[in-house]
């Protein structure tokens, strides 16, 4: 199940003002609580068990699980951050198997596009040290992605 296509308007609602606060938070301070990635993972939790959709959780979950994977390792490398990891999961739960390439293809698309954005930015401005990227900018943007196909 695809929350991002099948859920109510409200619960829509409440996933987007999540992820946009999440991305907020990584824009200006370069952290995610961990409470977004919970609230998302809930919302969904809630209303599927609500509306009887039992299979679709083990599937989300699932997919979920397949997310955790590869964003641990992407933390392991120093590829991503530990918050971000954890929202690109809860969110990878929100998309489940119908929204999950879409949702993975637009989050690394907007994501490269985000580096390349802040290398610049930071070879303009002459600093020095690591480019810092707002992945959180991008994981909205795939769920933005997975809402529209």
């Amino acid at each position: 199940m695809n929350f991002f296509a099948d859920a109510s308007p409200l619960i829509l609602a409440g996933l987007f003002i999540l992820l946009g606060a999440a991305a907020l938070q990584d824009w200006v301070s370069g952290r995610i609580s961990w409470w977004f990635a919970a609230g998302i993972a809930l919302l969904c939790l809630g209303w599927a068990t609500n509306e009887g959709e039992l299979n679709a959780l083990v599937t989300n979950s699932l997919v979920a699980l397949g997310a955790l994977l590869l964003t641990v390792v992407l933390f392991s490398i120093g590829a991503m951050g530990g918050g971000a990891a954890k929202l690109f999961s809860a969110t990878a739960f929100a998309a489940g198997l119908g929204g999950i390439l879409a949702f993975a293809a637009g989050t690394f698309i907007a994501g490269g596009l985000i580096a390349l954005v802040a290398l610049g930015w930071k070879r303009l401005g002459g600093r020095k040290g690591e480019a810092r990227v707002p992945f959180g900018l991008a994981i909205l943007a795939g769920a933005v992605t997975a809402q529209l196909y």
